[in-house]
């Protein structure tokens, strides 16, 4: 809404100087200092419009993104909590406050978030340790990190154990011989498959792949973290199972026009016939009405609509069965 009235500062203007009207309204025309508090607001409010359609999408990998997301929040609750702008400042320090109640205690952040990161070839635990380091004090920081790192490694032990539980690593059931134990002649391919294998029990996934070096950043829209999973899911093969289970979970299940968006409780069960013109009105007005200054009794208003309402309304109570007024 502040986007789109920004874009009409100048139609405002004129409509001050040539309607009297709306001139001399309650509160006077918008100033030059309103229509910068409306683009200043238009600005900060646009961060966590634009986060919150990132964390909703659907056709879309969300997991790995919300922690940017997520560090980006914090760093707009720092900058803006000491804003030189009083309104914009003391806005933010309320929802900081928000904020705190749900990620305040670090001991109960869930880490998945910072897991679904590490998984990224682009940013792993490196990025997860600098990010911690810029947010938090050091021993927050330190404990985070730490936290983190023993979550994914355990991850990566339950995973490898049930693989290796599940399965039975012989020479014959690697080299495909038949039930009557006939070999196939080739001693040299089961001596590379075992080789192969020890291989990968004796090395630690984890480590290798936090050692390797990271892809390129690139344009988010062009990287593709599933494909490159497929691509190096041989390489780190227990790692890729991870993968398909942690970056499947989406961050939010709620559509992000919701978020935004009045209309679902306008438009119910009792009200699906309503024109777009009348749920327009009754957003806007209901809008308007909590912003205005002015001490409105909305119980007495609900209670006067009631009454138009059933004065207006055909009740159906007006005649009988038998065609005959009830009076």
């Amino acid at each position: 809404m502040l986007e789109s009235g920004l874009k009409f500062q100048k139609a405002f203007k004129r409509l001050g100087e040539r309607d009297t009207e709306y001139a001399l309204m309650q509160g006077g025309i918008p100033r030059n200092i309103d229509w910068d508090n409306a683009k200043h607001f238009m600005e900060f409010l646009k961060i966590f419009h634009d986060v919150t359609k990132n964390v909703s999408g659907s056709l879309l990998v969300t997991s790995s993104q919300y922690f940017h997301e997520f560090c980006k929040i914090l760093r707009v609750f720092k900058a803006s909590c000491g804003s030189r702008d009083p309104l914009l400042g003391s806005m933010a320090e309320r929802m900081k406050l928000k904020y705190d109640k749900y990620w305040g205690n670090i001991k109960n952040i869930n880490m998945m978030i910072f897991v679904a990161v590490i998984l990224d070839p682009r940013y792993k635990l490196k990025f997860v340790n600098f990010s911690f380091e810029k947010l938090y004090d050091k021993d927050d920081a330190d404990f985070l990190g730490a936290k983190v790192k023993e979550t994914f490694s355990k991850m990566f032990e339950c995973y490898m154990n049930a693989n290796n539980g599940g399965r039975s690593f012989t020479s014959t059931t690697m080299d495909g011989a038949s039930d009557v134990g006939v070999p196939d002649g080739d001693m040299a391919g089961d001596f590379f498959k075992e080789v192969h294998f020890h291989e990968i029990i004796n090395k630690n996934e984890v480590d290798l792949y936090l050692m390797d070096g990271l892809e390129k950043p690139g344009d988010q829209n062009t990287f593709d973290i599933l494909n490159w999973w497929k691509v190096n899911s041989s390489k780190y093969p227990i790692l890729s199972q991870i993968v398909r289970d942690v970056l499947a979970m989406p961050v939010s299940t709620v559509a992000s026009e919701s978020a935004f968006s009045t209309g679902g409780r306008v438009l119910n069960n009792y009200r699906s016939s309503l024109t777009p013109k009348t749920v327009e009105a009754l957003i806007c007005t209901q809008n308007w009405l909590r912003a205005s200054p002015m001490t409105t009794d909305f119980e007495e208003l609900i209670e006067e609509f009631e009454k138009l309402e059933l004065e207006i309304a055909p009740t159906g109570e007006d005649e009988d069965e038998s065609g005959v007024d009830s009076d």
